[in-house]
């Protein structure tokens, strides 16, 4: 008697589609414990820093670049100092990017930086290239060639596509020959 009222219960439960609710819960949890477990194993942190240096470096050689360019002496010290200054800006912006780094809003805003700083250098780069203006590169061109390594491809190509657009066609009334 009870054999058959425990497989009665069991048909009722398995019809009631309760069954399916709970298993359907249980892999959401188990996907969600996943997704907590990968983020915990990256260390944000350690990869902030280890993609600070190099960001850093295009930095310096930039900044070297304009100044070599206009004739200007560059020491040691003066590396130094800007490496001090720009180091932590660096170290907030990878952290950050590179934790959000397949979000849609952080997809969205490197594309956008990326297009705006591209056209931007080739605007301060064709007229104004005062020593002045031109000390604004490095920090463009490090910021554009970090968004760019951080976006997706196709985004990537695109920006860079919309910056050859601007190169082409928005500096029109420039005479490009030097």
């Amino acid at each position: 008697v009870f054999d058959h009222l425990e497989v009665e219960q069991w048909r009722i439960i398995t019809e009631s589609g309760i069954m399916d609710q709970v298993n359907a819960r249980d892999a959401k949890a188990a996907r969600t414990r996943r997704e907590t477990d990968d983020e915990l194993d990256r260390d944000y942190v350690f990869e902030g820093i280890f993609f600070s240096i190099p960001t850093a470096c295009l930095f310096i050689v930039m900044d070297i670049l304009v100044h070599r360019q206009y004739g200007e002496t560059y020491t040691g010290g003066d590396v130094l100092r800007k490496v001090i200054k720009i180091f932590p800006a660096v170290l907030i912006m990878v952290y950050f990017s590179n934790k959000h780094k397949t979000g849609k809003f952080t997809q969205a805003a490197m594309f956008v930086v990326s297009t705006i700083c591209g056209c931007y250098f080739l605007h301060t780069m064709f007229r104004s290239p005062a020593l002045g203006i031109m000390l604004r590169a490095p920090g463009i061109i490090t910021i554009l060639v970090y968004c760019i390594v951080q976006l997706n491809l196709l985004p990537a190509v695109i920006s860079l596509a919309l910056c050859g657009l601007y190169y082409q066609f928005g500096n029109v009334k420039y005479d490009h020959r030097r």
